[in-house]
């Protein structure tokens, strides 16, 4: 899934369906990779000057970066330290708050680690970035609130922390009113996920786009567009023809009595306390069949 990293817009996305004869499998770029080009050739992204941030599942080969690049594409991306590729960028060990950079033509491989209980340093490789640091100043973790300390992080990873997200930030929106059962079949699953997808993208245009002060919150502007979607289906349609009920003979409520309408004999079972169940006339079990109900 390619989202747009301020917004959590989800631009493109596609289900994965496994192992397929797929022309393109078996030239050696690896799934990873292929999903990565394929998100931003669906949308028509490439060549366009953009920069997508990825994590270090996607940035398996210095090999995609480069692709990218070629494609008038700028990337960056944690990576690991047996990825292809990429040479051994932690031969000396780096002392916390510390970095090392190391480039090639224009990729930028940077090493980081930001405090001493970090053993490893994290690892980022960038085509669009430069080898220089930037000093924030951060609260100490278990300290008062004057307890500060200043850090040097490397631009690349202040740039990774502020755009990278869009897919969790995206994720969060749709699961905080997912209404899932593990009985629904998968076919249903995939439907209903790109249907509640569409509901959070068009929520995030509604708050981009409305001219209100305070937009209503997302609940309600799911409650409301359901509620118009459906409105063409649930309003009043033709009436059904009345089914015609037929002739029988039940009980007069309330303990009243009438006369049966056909023989008008008291004496019959049930007396004067049954009635035709259409025209409420006094009516004898035994005279229903002799009865001729007007309605």
């Amino acid at each position: 899934m390619l989202c747009e990293s301020l917004t959590a817009y989800v631009l493109a996305c596609f289900v994965y369906w496994g192992k397929r004869d797929r022309p393109e499998a078996g030239d050696g770029r690896g799934l990873a990779h292929r999903v990565v080009v394929t998100l931003l050739q669906m949308g028509n992204y490439m060549r366009k000057g953009y920069h997508v941030f990825i994590d270090n599942f996607f940035t398996k080969s210095v090999a995609l970066l480069k692709e990218l690049y070629n494609s008038k594409t700028y990337a960056t991306g944690t990576v690991r330290q047996n990825s292809k590729g990429l040479p051994k960028l932690t031969k000396n060990k780096l002392e916390p708050n510390e970095s090392a950079f190391f480039r090639q033509d224009f990729l930028l491989a940077t090493s980081y680690r930001e405090k001493k209980t970090q053993k490893k340093p994290v690892l980022l490789l960038s085509s669009k970035s430069v080898a220089d640091v930037t000093e924030v100043e951060t609260r100490q973790r278990g300290g008062g609130d004057g307890d500060r300390v200043v850090r040097r992080k490397p631009n690349v990873v202040l740039d990774y922390n502020k755009n990278m997200g869009g897919v969790d930030q995206s994720d969060m929106m749709l699961y905080a009113y997912l209404d899932e059962r593990r009985t629904v079949k998968y076919w249903k699953k995939v439907a209903f996920s790109i249907l509640n997808r569409m509901f959070v993208n068009s929520y995030i245009l509604y708050k981009q786009n409305t001219a209100a002060e305070n937009p209503i919150d997302r609940y309600k502007f799911y409650v409301q567009a359901v509620e118009q979607l459906v409105e063409d289906y649930l309003g009043g349609g033709e009436a059904l023809p009345e089914r015609r009920q037929k002739p029988g003979v039940v009980m007069i409520p309330d303990g009243k009595e009438k006369d049966c309408c056909v023989c008008s004999d008291r004496k019959q079972p049930g007396g004067r306390k049954t009635a035709c169940t259409k025209c409420h006339n006094g009516l004898h079990g035994t005279c229903l069949a002799k009865h001729k109900c007007k309605k």
